[in-house]
């Protein structure tokens, strides 16, 4: 889970400079030119031809519905290092192989987190920031980085 969490952080990090440089990048929702905001390009990255969709959850069953990653924007429950990430019940974007819910997860274990720190929900915004981490085996918040720029 921390690998992948590791991977998300490297993907964000890389895209945000190509998106800074103007150069398009893919999935074509997270597109420099885009004009949608960052829950079109952050709330489904691990279905059919997304960046994560290689992902697996190390702890729940290999299935296409299990839950690999999870989106949220700042205006829902925010949580730190080492909080329960189970408190994270409703407002969500849930991404698995087959698509993206916003229904919380039977279990967090296993799953990446990026929760955005900053008020603006756009793409034009260069300045977004991003907690990168990931719920460990006892749903707890483990964080890769507290400052992604996105």
């Amino acid at each position: 889970a921390e690998t992948y969490a590791q991977s998300a952080y490297r993907w964000l990090a890389s895209t945000h400079i190509a998106r800074a440089g103007g150069f398009s990048v893919a999935p074509d929702d997270c597109n420099s030119s885009q004009t949608g905001g960052l829950e079109d390009c952050l709330n489904d990255l691990a279905s059919a031809g997304k960046p994560f969709n290689r992902f697996k959850n190390p702890y729940q069953p290999a299935n296409d519905t299990d839950p690999i990653l999870v989106y949220m924007d700042d205006s829902k429950s925010v949580i730190d290092v080492g909080d329960d990430c189970s408190t994270l019940s409703s407002h969500l974007a849930v991404s698995s192989h087959v698509g993206s819910v916003e229904a919380a997860p039977s279990s967090w274990a296993g799953i990446v987190l990026l929760q955005v720190l900053t008020a603006s929900d756009s793409l034009k915004n260069t300045d977004n920031r991003l907690r990168v981490g990931w719920c460990d085996l006892d749903e707890k918040l483990r964080v890769i980085n507290d400052n992604t720029s996105f």
